[in-house]
């Protein structure tokens, strides 16, 4: 299950470690890093990342940082076991072990689920297909919305949410960031890309904000007068 924050951040329990402590962390298509804070961050709360009790545990020579719009968390950069369920043990999963995440937040950590390499490095999700855990590199992401639970499934969907009457396919246009083509965009009735257009979105289930090019969203704000 996902967890609703007030139908604006997901988040899911996933375990690090031999030991495999527990946290809470938010599941985020927009971005491809996992980092959770440490035992040296004193105003985070809840669990905190005790990187000498797992006996899978590494450091990186290298330090850790990750700009969001929000806040830039910082720390060390390790590898150990990642648990994203009991089933899927990723080891050797390079990740941030954060002492100060620079933001308030309701959990623990980001988790971070597009398909871009850091470093060399295979985000947690491709590096349990490249290891063989999970054999299609599909997940499905269900948003409960108005407070209700989210789900999420590795290595396939969930067909009890998909409706064959409103379903879609549509192919990853980028690469390796989720990110689709649009035939057009209407929003509040003011169309902002039109058909044809060539308009293209990044889904991203780490942020609540609608961003786009400042004509597009111009003349959507327009229609609010001054």
């Amino acid at each position: 299950d996902l967890t609703n924050h007030d139908d604006v951040i997901y988040t899911m329990k996933i375990a690090i470690g031999s030991n495999e402590q527990v946290f809470e962390v938010a599941v985020d298509t927009g971005s491809c890093v996992l980092w959770v804070q440490n035992k040296r961050c004193a105003l985070c709360q809840g669990e905190k990342y005790q990187d000498g009790q797992s006996k899978d545990y590494v450091r990186i020579d290298r330090n850790f940082e990750v700009h969001y719009a929000m806040g830039s968390p910082y720390g060390d950069t390790v590898t150990d076991t990642v648990y994203l369920t009991k089933g899927i043990a990723i080891k050797s999963q390079l990740f941030g072990s954060v002492k100060n995440p620079d933001m308030v937040l309701q959990f623990q950590g980001i988790l971070g689920l597009n398909m871009k390499k850091t470093k060399g490095q295979l985000p947690p999700f491709m590096n349990a297909v490249a290891q063989g855990i999970i054999k299609d590199p599909v997940y499905g992401i269900f948003i409960g919305g108005k407070g209700n639970k989210g789900e999420i499934t590795f290595g396939g969907v969930n067909e009890h949410h998909l409706e064959a009457k409103t379903m879609v396919k549509t192919k990853i246009v980028a690469g390796d960031e989720i990110v689709i083509q649009m035939d057009k965009l209407v929003f509040g009735g003011v169309e902002l890309c039109k058909k044809g257009a060539n308009c293209k979105a990044l889904i991203d289930t780490g942020c609540s904000s609608f961003w786009g090019p400042a004509a597009s969203v111009g003349k959507y704000l327009a229609g609010f007068g001054e």
